[in-house]
């Protein structure tokens, strides 16, 4: 077991599983908070998230109210409104938009508030034969709830096709490369050069729409309204 010898042992195959798990743990937990810093050292350092790139296209003007394919929320999502807010969304989208199989990337929470809500307001129809709602209604089953661990800190839900949602990754280059070496007498150590990214295809209102969620201090209303003209 000594020299290269210690990389097969059970025991360190077992602990350099567990580090390259983590690896994909930080990943899939910095997929929408992610804030690019070149001169950083986590994986929170290595690209823009989802949300972040969301943030900045906002800013820019790239994504808006008058492009069709942004909602500012006025008031807080609750268990009591959270069905209601959820169809007004729905109603709001891009007919073409609306016309696909979408997804709502968004926290656990809304979707447990969308349940409740959902309960609350139904609770006596016949057609209510689950708790658990797996799309907003009205949709026809194409907008799908998708709750994610990840998104639990969001201030956004994202409203979108699957496909618009890319990622990258370098496996063809010398560049990418996941090495055990041993560098000290019965030490190994884990060396693990990666590239990430993530980016929307688009953001064009009829393959996707951004809700921004009310600041914490409710101020009642609906949202913003939205334009017609097409963003690029």
């Amino acid at each position: 077991t000594k020299g290269d010898g210690q990389m097969k042992t059970p025991s360190a195959k077992l602990v350099l599983a567990l580090m390259a798990q983590s690896l994909s743990f930080n990943l899939n937990n910095s997929i929408w908070a992610a804030q690019r810093n070149p001169n950083g050292s986590t994986t929170m350092d290595l690209f823009d998230g989802f949300d972040t790139i969301t943030s900045k296209e906002i800013t820019a003007g790239t994504i808006a109210a008058n492009k069709g394919n942004y909602l500012k929320l006025t008031e807080q999502i609750t268990k009591q409104n959270c069905c209601d807010v959820m169809k007004d969304i729905l109603f709001h989208l891009d007919p073409h938009l609306r016309a696909q199989k979408l997804y709502a990337y968004c926290s656990q929470e809304i979707v447990d508030m969308y349940n409740e809500s959902y309960q609350l307001s139904h609770g006596g129809l016949p057609y209510n034969t689950k708790y658990v709602q797996n799309a907003v209604e009205g949709s026809d089953g194409k907008l799908i709830l998708v709750p994610l661990s990840n998104k639990a800190d969001s201030k956004f839900i994202h409203i979108t096709t699957k496909a618009n949602m890319l990622y990258g990754y370098d496996n063809m280059s010398d560049e990418t490369s996941i090495d055990v070496k041993e560098y000290a007498p019965f030490t190994l150590s884990f060396l693990a050069t990666m590239f990430f990214g993530v980016q929307f295809e688009t953001i064009d209102k009829r393959r996707f729409k951004v809700i921004e969620l009310a600041d914490e201090t409710p101020s009642g209303g609906g949202g913003e309204g939205d334009g017609d003209d097409d963003g690029d």
